[in-house]
């Protein structure tokens, strides 16, 4: 009885310290309100990363629209504390820029970019679970000279959403862990 009890409680253990990762997913709302602006998210106190691979999702509002099409001028450059990954526009005739796939008419324009951090780790050399790893992450819209906040005086919502699984146990598996340790010693107590 005693084999088994303390086999239980090593089950226990075991599956408390390999079942540690957390999903982690912030949403961050802000309006482009001025042609050209910059948005800045701030995202912070955060849980590292377990080293898996996570997303960021950029995505104009529900039922808003972007002018991101008609001339060189009208793209945003995405950062990343500080530096940059990409310039993305709704056409190709923006130089070096990443065509977004747009949805809408030439001049309104919607779209979701998503982006996995091993891909901007390839394509830019941006390490985002090194950059998460200090607690904090500024994921930076730096809006072209030409893009309006929108028609007839509104302003566009954009959404930035971070995605990734963190290193910070959950409580149940804190819990589990605890309950394995407790039953090991009781164990061994009563073997003694």
């Amino acid at each position: 009885m005693l084999n088994k009890i303390g086999l239980l409680c090593l089950g226990l253990l075991f599956f408390g310290v390999i079942n540690t990762a957390n999903a982690v997913v912030i949403n961050q709302t802000l309006n482009q309100t001025t042609q050209g602006e910059l948005l800045n998210y701030n995202f912070t106190s955060l849980p590292g990363s377990d080293g898996t691979d996570g997303f960021i999702t950029v995505a104009s509002g529900p039922g808003d629209t972007f002018d991101l099409s008609t001339d060189n001028d009208e793209y945003f450059d995405l950062i990343f504390d500080g530096t940059t990954a990409g310039r993305y526009t709704c056409q190709n005739d923006v130089p070096g820029g990443i065509d977004l796939g747009c949805g809408g008419s030439s001049s309104l324009n919607t779209f979701s970019l998503v982006l996995s951090f091993s891909d901007i780790f390839t394509d830019f050399a941006i390490d985002i679970p090194g950059l998460i790893a200090d607690g904090s992450l500024t994921i930076g819209v730096d809006f072209g000279p030409q893009v309006n906040p929108g028609f007839n005086g509104s302003t566009n919502q954009l959404d930035v959403t971070l995605a990734y699984n963190s290193n910070v146990p959950e409580p149940g598996t804190i819990a589990l862990l605890g309950l394995g340790l407790a039953g090991l010693g009781f164990a061994r107590k009563k073997k003694a």
